[in-house]
């Protein structure tokens, strides 16, 4: 599988566990973050960061649930605020 197919894979699967924890009023928010950030900033992590990155956001998904987009933006730039140093 090319790097292309996977990463289409990754981010339909963390849409589907991020869905499956969010309001109908986040989801639209949360599925507009999930593309945003598969178009601009995950070039930058190899597949296995980015798996690794979603692997440990699993557990913090819940939090998600009543995120507005300002904290979503801080919790994601936190972490590629990391990936940068």
């Amino acid at each position: 599988m090319d790097n292309t197919k996977a990463l289409q894979n990754l981010k339909e699967l963390v849409k589907y566990n991020l869905f499956l924890r969010l309001t109908d009023k986040n989801k639209v928010i949360m599925e507009l973050f999930v593309d945003k950030f598969f178009n601009e900033e995950a070039s930058k992590f190899t597949l296995q960061e980015l798996k690794n990155i979603f692997n440990t956001a699993d557990n913090s998904f819940k939090f998600f649930r009543n995120y507005t987009k300002s904290q979503n933006d801080a919790f994601w730039d936190s972490i590629l605020h990391k990936k940068n140093q």
